[in-house]
């Protein structure tokens, strides 16, 4: 199956709807001049609602995931590091200076959704 679209119209609507929604959520008439139609709108926010709550839903359950001890090693007393533990200790001691750089694995993986960077490009 294939999808036929322009990129760019796409993002440009999609901008006009979170600009609209989020800035100037009661200002109709700018809404108008957009040629957003206003179900699109109504649509827009409902979507974005139910996407925080859900993002809260699986924060909540990552808090919980990173209070959970590991299992031990195979030889019983080597340490293990609970990965969401570290990405939350990580993410508490950033500064909006802070720069982070990741070359990937299963620690890169779990903190990309837990740490929130200070800026962009960070």
């Amino acid at each position: 199956m294939s999808c036929l679209g322009d990129p760019l119209s796409f993002l440009v609507d999609l901008a006009k709807l979170v600009i609209l929604s989020h800035f100037y959520p009661h200002h109709d008439h700018l809404a108008e001049k957009s040629q957003v139609p206003r179900d699109t709108r109504a649509n827009w926010q409902g979507w974005l609602q139910c996407m925080r709550v859900e993002e809260e839903r699986i924060e909540n359950e990552n808090v919980a995931k990173s209070q959970m001890p590991c299992q031990p090693g195979k030889s019983g007393s080597d340490p293990r590091l609970n990965p969401m533990a570290v990405a939350y200790a990580i993410d508490r001691v950033l500064t909006p200076q802070s720069i982070l750089v990741g070359d990937g694995g299963d620690f890169v993986g779990t903190c990309s959704y837990i740490l929130r960077p200070r800026g962009p490009l960070q």
